[in-house]
């Protein structure tokens, strides 16, 4: 694979500057293995996706095997379309279970480096669809602003996947106080990063960019069985 024009820092740059914006959009099926960043300190190299996107940002309802955007938020933002209302969010708060509540979600492509806390789902040496909740961005957003102030030549051979690069140490704490903090890039280089067919942009990942009624009735469904299976 050549180069691409857009792994560049002028495109870090507007992608800061396109976030700050309100009007962002929310854009993800398929893809490399994807895993939720666990608790601990992690050494991860953050990628340029082959559309030159560092991140995408969903709000989603999900179970361990599917998810959907809620109709209702859908509905906000598309008044002129035609939408169910949202039982999930109404089992949600039947149950009073906030795990089934919509939440923002960020995605990112990042290659494990290092970890404390490795395990068959989380192993060094694999590049991953990484899923982290919206603090993953805020931490992202001011690491990349600084590194592009301050270390502009090693961000950029960290984001590229085709050359050695270094990683960034990321430190996260699971729960509601929870934290994710990425205080430094590593003085360590790290070997190119092998990608296959699976690298496919971040839009098409974990999720579609549309609203998906068969995806919305397999979310419902899952939920409604296993409260049926606990009654």
């Amino acid at each position: 694979m050549q180069n691409n024009p857009q792994w560049s820092l002028d495109h870090v740059r507007a992608l800061l500057a396109q976030h700050k914006r309100p009007e962002v959009a929310i854009v993800t099926q398929g893809g490399p293995y994807r895993a939720f960043i666990p608790e601990g300190e992690h050494v991860i190299r953050l990628l340029f996706d082959p559309q030159g996107e560092l991140w995408r940002i969903v709000t989603v309802h999900h179970t361990l095997q599917c998810r959907t955007y809620c109709p209702d938020l859908v509905r906000d933002t598309d008044p002129a379309g035609v939408y169910p209302p949202c039982e999930i969010c109404t089992v949600a708060t039947q149950r009073e279970d906030w795990r089934l509540q919509r939440a923002e979600y960020a995605l990112i492509y990042g290659h494990l480096c290092r970890t404390s806390d490795a395990s068959g789902f989380w192993r060094p040496g694999t590049t991953y669809l990484m899923i982290g909740r919206s603090r993953l961005i805020c931490s992202l957003r001011q690491f990349l602003e600084q590194g592009v102030a301050q270390q502009p030549a090693q961000l950029l051979t960290m984001l590229n996947p085709l050359g050695a690069g270094p990683g960034m140490v990321v430190q996260v704490t699971k729960g509601l106080n929870g934290s994710v903090k990425i205080p430094a890039l590593t003085a360590q280089c790290f070997p190119s990063v092998a990608l296959g067919e699976w690298f496919i942009p971040l839009e098409h990942c974990w999720i579609g960019p549309e609203f998906n009624l068969g995806e919305y009735h397999a979310v419902l469904a899952e939920i409604t069985g296993q409260q049926q299976r606990s009654q």
